[in-house]
């Protein structure tokens, strides 16, 4: 069964924004998580249907499922109803009752999915099963004053068709004991995430009920140990501390800064599946969060609670890219990209290499009820950018010059200067990398960052590395969260670029590209480069955009000596044999040869990706809804593939409507401006004509 995805929806009314944390959705600026100040923790639950429970069905249902988390020994929370909300929440009376700091916390029972369709996009109400988070709260006092849960009935409604999916009660019942744990500040667990993506139902159990994705409905209704130390850490009942041991540390990288996002787990080896816990490296660094400043030893920190006495492993791990928006784990959305291997802790060993620091080498860590096992500090086995530091600046040899390099691997030191042109004040920012350009004529000179996938900050400095002078800064280009340098410079001076990461962004990788830059009027111009022709002036920049050597064959290497001589070899890279129906297409003997035809499988698989960086850096809240529908279309291509006759028609047809309501998403997206739209789009398209394929496949097999 592919998992279902789970809706996490921050909506805080009114103020600065809070920031999420380790177990915790909601920290402070301080790294306090919030909590609600006494129990029981009051709700309002709504008046109306629930599906087809009835008003009374339904707040039974709700009580019910608040009273499992209640029911956990180690944990000191309760819920009472504070009486029913005074109506019927519907459509068109919702926004009395939601993003509003009046002390309510609303139960909301959309009946029909109309209050989630008009939230999250029409078409939202078939995807999304509901969400809840606290709403209102003091991040300075660290206290929760108000939280929010919209249900959405439709998926209980008795009715089952390509426009109205149904569910089993109790899973829907599992999606909300999950959803409740966002209601008191529960963040995501990714504990297991291997048995959870098995396909194997015997081991979920292993799996969290704070597991962003429904993966089984009967397991995800008992809590895990993971979710018991989460709750009991929050809201601890008398003698949680004293039964139980903590493991403390933290994440650094080679150079000894805190690197937050790493997913840190500790497993009994007495039972290395069912008795573990994770955290967050960094949960609970939130410098952007009111009632700071943040500590910065907070950045890389970790504490795991709520473990049983006896012996452990500590072990870190890559959060899952596909955990974004709703289904985000920890407070970076998208994840870090971890800068080195998964690896476990070990011990006087651990290094930045290997040797001395083996990734599959551990130490054991003996765990006492009442004690903590403190410093189990892990260091990344991670690359180091070569041009990290300023004195190893990357001599730009040659306009038109690009380099890419793993920002990811880069760091940011003392010596770092602080760049002028953050919104926010002159920051160091992150991730520093270093290019040193001699102006080999009098003129303009373009530096840019727009192929990189991180939002970026570009300056330029006069003098040495221990003496700079800012000469230029920026931020961000238009409508782009990378950046440009335009440079007027003398022959033979010489200026030191630096690249770095904008403030608490996750770097990745880093592609900068230096051109000759060109006035406005100007048409004809030489970019330098003799392997192009017919080189214009566009955006103040001088490029050629047609290549001498390309011979039209895409499975040769065209190449381009600096002399201007051509050779074409042949290529083993991907192509496109013009068949929409085959995955896979490769040149072989400078030929495209055609892959395998698409499956159910493979087409599921591509659902998944399809959702492009740029949709996470512009517009989080969309990539959330479109993740939703593309999960949805997925499994839907699952089940056609797997049944025959009217059920598989009816399969495909979900999928094709699911999959037209991303199109045309994407296509408003795009027409507004957002470069995620114009992306979508065109792989919907392509998923479309793939989706007949395999529905075609599908009906020739039938016996």
């Amino acid at each position: 069964m592919r998992p279902w995805a789970l809706a996490l929806c921050v909506m805080v009314s009114a103020g600065p924004e809070l920031a999420s944390g380790a177990g915790t959705i909601l920290v402070g600026g301080s790294g306090v998580a919030l909590r609600w100040p006494a129990a029981p923790v009051p709700y309002r639950p709504d008046r109306g249907r629930l599906g087809k429970l009835d008003n009374a069905a339904a707040t039974a249902f709700v009580a019910s499922t608040f009273a499992v988390w209640e029911a956990v020994p180690s944990a000191a929370i309760s819920f009472a109803s504070a009486g029913q909300l005074p109506v019927d929440v519907k459509k068109s009376n919702y926004a009395s009752y939601l993003s509003r700091c009046d002390g309510v916390s609303p139960i909301v029972f959309d009946d029909d999915g109309s209050i989630t369709d008009d939230l999250l996009g029409i078409g939202a109400r078939n995807v999304v099963l509901g969400f809840a988070s606290p709403e209102c709260g003091d991040s300075v006092a660290g206290t929760i004053t108000e939280a929010i849960a919209v249900l959405n009935g439709r998926f209980i409604d008795g009715v089952e068709s390509s426009a109205n999916p149904e569910m089993p009660i109790d899973d829907f019942g599992a999606v909300f004991l999950h959803e409740f744990g966002h209601f008191f500040n529960l963040d995501h667990s990714q504990v297991n995430l291997r048995e959870a993506f098995d396909d194997d139902p015997t081991n979920d159990d292993a799996v969290a009920t704070m597991f962003p994705f429904l993966v089984n409905g009967a397991e995800a209704g008992s809590l895990a140990l993971d979710d018991v130390a989460s709750v009991s850490a929050l809201y601890p009942a008398a003698g949680f501390a004293e039964t139980t041991g903590t493991i403390r540390g933290r994440i650094a990288r080679a150079d000894g800064t805190g690197f937050q996002g790493a997913y840190v787990v500790a497993r009994s080896l007495a039972d290395p599946r069912r008795i573990t816990v994770g955290v967050t490296s960094g949960a609970r660094f939130a410098p952007d969060a009111p009632g700071g400043p943040a500590p910065e030893g907070l950045r890389g920190a970790y504490e795991i609670p709520g473990l049983p006495a006896g012996s452990y492993t500590v072990e870190i791990e890559q959060i899952d890219p596909r955990f974004t928006g709703g289904s985000s784990v920890g407070p970076l959305d998208p994840p870090a990209v971890l800068s080195g291997p998964p690896e476990r802790w070990n011990g006087p060993n651990e290094a930045a290499t290997s040797p001395p620091d083996d990734p599959d080498a551990f130490q054991v860590i003996e765990v006492g009820a009442g004690s903590t096992a403190e410093a189990i500090d892990i260091v990344l086995n991670e690359p180091v950018a070569p041009n990290d530091a300023c004195e190893a600046a990357i001599p730009v040899i040659g306009i038109p010059f690009t380099d890419t390099e793993p920002a990811s691997a880069a760091t940011t030191v003392p010596g770092d200067p602080f760049q002028s042109c953050t919104a926010e004040g002159p920051s160091k920012n992150l991730a520093s990398v270093w290019y040193v350009l001699t102006a080999p004529v009098t003129g303009r000179f373009v530096v840019e960052t727009w192929q990189s996938d991180y939002d970026t900050v570009l300056s330029a400095w006069s003098g040495s590395c221990t003496d700079l002078h800012e000469l230029a800064c920026n931020d961000d280009g238009a409508a782009i969260v990378q950046s440009r340098l335009d440079l007027d410079l003398a022959a033979g001076t010489t200026v030191l670029v630096e690249a770095t990461a904008y403030r608490d962004t996750t770097p990745r990788t880093l592609r900068i590209a230096f051109r000759f830059g060109c006035a406005a009027g100007v048409t004809a111009c030489d970019d330098g480069d003799v392997c192009t022709s017919g080189d214009t002036c566009a955006d103040g920049i001088c490029q050629g955009p047609t290549a001498t050597c390309d011979d039209g064959n895409a499975c040769t290497a065209d190449v381009c000596s600096p002399t201007g001589a051509c050779s074409h070899e042949a290529s083993l890279a991907a192509c496109d044999d013009g068949d929409v129906c085959t995955v896979g297409d490769a040149c072989v003997a400078a030929a495209c040869r055609s892959g395998a035809r698409v499956d159910a499988a493979g087409l599921a698989a591509s659902l998944d990706g399809l959702l492009p960086i740029a949709c996470g850096v512009e517009r989080p809240r969309v990539r959330r809804v479109l993740g939703h529908r593309l999960a949805r279309a997925g499994s839907q291509v699952a089940r056609g593939a797997a049944t025959s006759g009217a059920p598989q028609a009816r399969a495909f047809e979900r999928v094709r409507r699911l999959l037209r309501g991303v199109g045309r998403m994407a296509r408003r997206l795009g027409r507004r401006g957002a470069v995620c739209g114009d992306l979508v789009a065109v792989r919907v398209a392509t998923a479309r004509a793939q989706l007949e394929c395999v529905a075609s496949d599908a009906v020739g097999s039938r016996p």
